[in-house]
């Protein structure tokens, strides 16, 4: 009787779980993240979860420099934007000293004329640097955010489980570079984000621009996703605590490239 009982027990038991395809997991966060995370977190890291999503990235984000690039008008633009944080650059050095009126024209002057004849250069220059710097960037945020993770929050989780809650909302990164690139053509202009400030232009070295340039519907929807994604990989029960070091981690390395580029205005891309 007890082996009958037994086998019914058996039998009731729900199978188990099948992991999702990574078809699924990209619908899943747009539509249920939690859900969708929760279901990530049963199953071992896998690295075409975090990978795929930052070749994707790579891609789009070269795809679109090319897209832009193309534009005449919006090469034009772009190169004014690009020569006028550098002559800020040259003009902040000469106040502080560090070298003559004479020398910063000769500098400038000199490197105005290099991105007039070597374009075609620089672009591939440009497409290299973003893939180097899209994997390095990856790679050193993840730790950092495993870190915290792991001993200041104090959850269990490896570093597989960092790579793929921080790489697979890369996907909503990739959207928002779509996004700029189709209102870039659209408008002729360089269209650099979709925060309040790119809308307003105000100053982004000052205090309203910088909190302007944080109220960005993308950005805020990927950390809120990296939040989750961090607090169901490394299976927490709250989710709270990681919006708020998430969302704190943002503002607060924002806020310090902010001072620092205003000391250093060659940092300004930094904040834009």
């Amino acid at each position: 009787m007890d082996d009958l009982n037994s086998q019914e027990m058996l039998d009731n038991t729900p199978p188990p779980a099948e992991e999702l395809s990574h078809t699924d997991k990209i619908s899943g966060l747009l539509s249920s993240p939690l859900q969708t995370f929760e279901d990530m977190s049963l199953f071992k890291p896998r690295v075409i979860d975090w990978l795929l999503p930052i070749i994707v990235l790579i891609l789009v984000t070269v795809l679109s420099n090319l897209v832009i690039m193309s534009s005449p008008e919006v090469k034009a633009s772009i190169q004014g934007k690009q020569i006028e944080m550098m002559k800020e650059n040259f003009d902040k050095q000469v106040q502080d000293g560090t070298m003559t009126a004479k020398e910063a024209e000769e500098q400038f002057n000199t490197i105005a004329e290099r991105m007039q004849d070597n374009q075609s250069g620089m672009n591939i220059f440009a497409n290299v640097n973003i893939i180097v710097g899209v994997f390095l960037f990856f790679f050193i945020v993840s730790l950092v955010f495993f870190l915290v993770a792991r001993f200041i929050l104090k959850d269990q989780g490896t570093f597989s489980h960092a790579l793929v809650a921080y790489g697979f909302p890369s996907y909503i990164t990739a959207i928002q570079v779509i996004v700029t690139t189709l209102l870039t053509v659209l408008t002729g202009e360089w269209v650099t984000g979709t925060s309040l400030n790119t809308i307003i232009g105000a100053e982004p070295l000052s205090i309203s621009g910088f909190l302007m340039g944080k109220l960005d519907p993308f950005r805020i929807w990927y950390y809120f996703l990296i939040s989750i994604g961090f607090a169901k990989m490394f299976k927490s029960e709250n989710i709270t605590k990681y919006y708020i070091t998430i969302f704190g981690i943002w503002i607060g390395f924002g806020l310090l490239m902010l001072l620092l580029a205003q000391q250093f205005p060659f940092l300004r891309f930094a904040v834009m």
